[in-house]
């Protein structure tokens, strides 16, 4: 959330060089982001000064945002380089098609989407604000990325956000590729350790009722 405060203080005790807001879709929620890192940080707003601040936008009233954002005041502590809109292309896709579930190939849809997304990218680099793409990474997506003049600072896939480097397509791919596996073994280890912490609980709950 835009004002999650816990989430921040946990990441601050991390020492995390980024935070992602999922879901924002007002002018008005980007300021309670700056409040509420201004809450957490106080006292040690410099440490700000090197983060990424992801902001999801997955919905049209957060695409629709995006043409106000020369009305934000950036706050002292920070500056636009810090922050990153990530463009979730599934979700995006999924409300402008109406689709009642994500049961469905991104690639379908790529060339109707990708042009919308591109025109935000514009005014977000006019601003100089960076950017990102997420959903439907995959190697003819990247291409169609890596091949357009318009593109973002990074892609996003899953748990990594990956800076775009159009110098080799096929050794950006393997590098994308790369991080999808990683993720992929950090998942299966979080859904074993998941599982075992339940079975334990299950278990001892059994042991205590006998």
């Amino acid at each position: 959330g835009t004002e999650s405060i816990r989430d921040i203080y946990e990441a601050s005790n991390l020492d995390s060089d980024a935070l992602a807001f999922i879901l924002v879709e007002s002018i008005f929620s980007i300021r309670k982001i700056f409040s509420a890192m201004e809450k957490v940080f106080a006292g040690s707003l410099h440490c700000l000064e090197n983060t990424k601040i992801f902001i999801n936008i997955s919905t049209p009233d957060g695409m629709e945002m995006i043409t106000d954002l020369e009305k934000i005041v950036l706050p002292s502590f920070l500056n636009k380089s810090n922050f990153v809109f990530n463009f979730d292309r599934r979700s995006l896709t999924r409300i402008y098609k109406n689709f009642r579930d994500s049961n469905f190939e991104y690639s379908d849809y790529e060339e109707e989407i990708n042009p919308i997304i591109q025109q935000k990218i514009v005014i977000l680099n006019n601003l100089d604000y960076l950017t990102s793409l997420s959903g439907g990474i995959e190697k003819k997506s990247i291409e169609n990325i890596l091949n357009n003049q318009i593109s973002p600072n990074y892609i996003k896939t899953g748990l990594f956000s990956i800076p775009l480097n159009k110098s080799s397509k096929l050794n950006y791919f393997n590098h994308v590729r790369t991080y999808q596996v990683i993720e992929a073994k950090l998942l299966n280890l979080m859904k074993e350790s998941l599982y075992n912490r339940y079975d334990y609980i299950n278990q001892r709950q059994i042991h205590l009722v006998n």
